[in-house]
């Protein structure tokens, strides 16, 4: 099975990133788009197609940002401001990769 054929569109698009990401020596953004690529064949791996919807991609990358806001309220709690910052610092990378959500203005037009 080709990565290119296999109609994970978020997943191609983060290897192609990746390697973008590598050139530019962009070592932070780099490890996440690492994890967020890990993360999605793990779910991959996990069910009985061999193909992920866009849609139950995305669902991957809301529960890394759910996870990583609970850690950053948890650094926070125990003082670690450089923990939390690091994982806040994730989170944008991450929601770069999804739709952006509507604002209480964009939903009352």
């Amino acid at each position: 099975m080709s990565d290119a054929n296999s109609g994970n569109e978020l997943l191609t698009r983060l290897q192609g990133d990746m390697k973008a990401a590598m050139k530019a020596r962009e070592k932070e953004r780099l490890a996440v788009i690492r994890l967020m690529i890990a993360e999605l064949k793990s779910a991959q791996m996990n069910q009985t197609t061999d193909d992920m919807s866009l849609e139950q991609e995305q669902d991957v990358l809301r529960k890394m940002i759910k996870n990583r806001r609970d850690s950053v309220q948890q650094a926070e709690d125990a003082g670690r401001q450089d923990i939390a910052d690091a994982e806040a610092a994730e989170i944008v990378v991450i929601q770069d990769y999804l739709p952006q959500m509507l604002t209480g203005d964009a939903l009352l037009e």
